[in-house]
C-alpha cells in the first residue's frame, strides 16, 4: 500500500480546520447579539417542540386510560357504564387510535342500548372522519349494517355488510354471511344466493359456511 510522504513545508500550513474555526469565531464575536437571537430562537423552537410532544403524549395516554375503562365495562356486558367512556374518548381525543376505536365500540354501545338511529349516526360520523385499519373498517361497516336493518333499511344493511365483505380481513366470512342474510330479508334472494355461493367457495371450514346452510333452508 502506498504511503503518503509529509513534507516539512506542510506541516507550517495552518490546518484549514482550525482556521475555518477562527473564522467563525470572528464572525460570531462581531456578531454576538445576532448569534444571540438566533441561539434564543433556536431554543424556543425546540422547547415549543418538547412541549407539543409532551402534550401529545399526554393526550395519547389520557385517551387510552378512558378507552380502557369502557373495553372493562364491555367486558362485563355493561354497555350501559362503558358508554360514557366510550363517548368521552370518542369526542375529546377523536384524531388519536384510542378515540378512534371509542368512536367504533359507541356506535356498538348505542346498539346493544336500543339506539339505532344515535348509532347509525355515530357510525356514519366515525367513517367519515377517518381511515381505520381495514379490520377496524369492516367491523365498522357491520356495526352500520346492523343499525341500519334495526332501524327498517334492510336494502342500505345488506350494501353496507357487502361493502365490508370486499375488504379483506379478519371478517370477510362474517361479512357474506350477513350481506346474504340482508339481501334475502330486503328481497332479493338472487344476490342473496350468490353470496352465500361465495362465501361457501371461499371460506368453507368458517362457521358462516354451516350457518348460511339455515338461510338455504
Amino acid at each position: 500500500m502506498a504511503q503518503t510522504r509529509i513534507r516539512r513545508k506542510d506541516l507550517k500550513q495552518p490546518d484549514e480546520f482550525i482556521h475555518f474555526g477562527q473564522t467563525v469565531l470572528n464572525w460570531a464575536t462581531t456578531h454576538r447579539d445576532r448569534v444571540i437571537q438566533v441561539a434564543i430562537g433556536v431554543v424556543v423552537i425546540l422547547v415549543a417542540v418538547g412541549v407539543a410532544n409532551a402534550y401529545r403524549n399526554a393526550n395519547l395516554r389520557r385517551a387510552n386510560e378512558v378507552l380502557a375503562a369502557g373495553l372493562s365495562e364491555i367486558q362485563n356486558n355493561r354497555w350501559d357504564h362503558a358508554f360514557p367512556h366510550l363517548d368521552k374518548a370518542a369526542s375529546e381525543w377523536p384524531r388519536t387510535n384510542p378515540g378512534q376505536l371509542a368512536a367504533l365500540l359507541a356506535g356498538q354501545a348505542e346498539l346493544h342500548l336500543g339506539r339505532p338511529n344515535d348509532a347509525a349516526s355515530r357510525l356514519n360520523a366515525a367513517t367519515a372522519a377517518t381511515r381505520l385499519a381495514p379490520y377496524l373498517e369492516q367491523q365498522l361497516l357491520l356495526a352500520q349494517a346492523l343499525a341500519t336493518e334495526r332501524s327498517g333499511k334492510a336494502a342500505e344493511a345488506a350494501a353496507l355488510a357487502e361493502k365490508a365483505a370486499a375488504i379483506s380481513g379478519p371478517y370477510t366470512a362474517t361479512s357474506l354471511y350477513e350481506a346474504a342474510r340482508l339481501h334475502g330479508q330486503a328481497g332479493n334472494a338472487t344476490k342473496a344466493q350468490e353470496l352465500l355461493e361465495k362465501l361457501r367457495q371461499a371460506h368453507p371450514t368458517a362457521p358462516e359456511a354451516e350457518w348460511a346452510k339455515k338461510l338455504t333452508g
